[in-house]
């Protein structure tokens, strides 16, 4: 019943978005990758909310179990509370309990990173370590990515359609839930162009679409 009522929603509602002007990432940084669009669907609205959503900034947290630091990091980012900002919790580390393998390539070959607990802003900025990551707020007060691309979501059952202006881009389906530690933890992971079956257990679908290639950060 629950899944018939988000699919009425997606469709009845707001299955349409559209597009926003202006350019993604550093002028100048990204010679290769850059995040064009990032949507949001809430697989628990109910038929009077809105249930897909172009947030304003996504914020990608690589930590993992073992790291001492990491959960006073995942502390602030369950405090954290603007709608308009999507949080990715990741765990690339193999010995984690959440950890995939596309968390370890995003974290590894995307970025480029190399220590825990480390924080990626809409694919332009990086916050090293709990000192840097209390910089987050103000750095979002800044910054507006102006994602766009995508003209169309909707998902009957398991399966996703998305239309827009994508070519030459990948798509990235993060499935996510949240627990008492972290805040939108990854637990699964779907290539668009490889299915349009995803896995719709768990709280929201986080659509990432991207210029393949090297993410530069600041």
């Amino acid at each position: 019943m629950m899944r018939a009522i988000l699919v009425a929603c997606l469709f009845a509602t707001i299955a349409f978005l559209p597009p926003l002007g202006g350019a993604h990432g550093i002028e100048g940084a990204h010679s290769e990758g850059y995040i064009a669009d990032v949507i949001v669907i809430d697989m628990e609205c109910e038929e009077n909310q809105t249930c897909i959503s172009r947030p304003s900034n996504v914020v990608e947290y690589f930590g993992a179990d073992w790291c001492d630091e990491c959960p006073e990091v995942e502390s602030q980012l369950q405090e954290s509370s603007d709608p308009s900002v999507i949080i990715l919790s990741h765990r690339p580390s193999s010995s984690d309990d959440f950890w995939l393998q596309a968390s370890k390539e995003r974290f590894l070959d995307v970025y480029g990173l190399w220590g825990y607990p480390t924080l990626a802003i809409d694919g332009h900025y990086i916050l090293a370590g709990p000192t840097q990551s209390q910089e987050l707020n103000s750095l979002l007060s800044e910054s507006i990515s102006n994602y766009s691309g995508i003209s169309n979501v909707s998902l009957e059952g398991q399966n996703l359609s998305i239309v827009g202006d994508l070519d030459n881009l990948s798509i990235d389906v993060w499935t996510v839930n949240t627990n008492s530690n972290l805040t939108n933890v990854v637990t699964n992971h779907t290539n668009y162009s490889q299915t349009n079956v995803v896995d719709t257990n768990g709280e929201k679908l986080v659509i990432v679409v991207s210029k393949p290639g090297y993410i530069a950060l600041v």
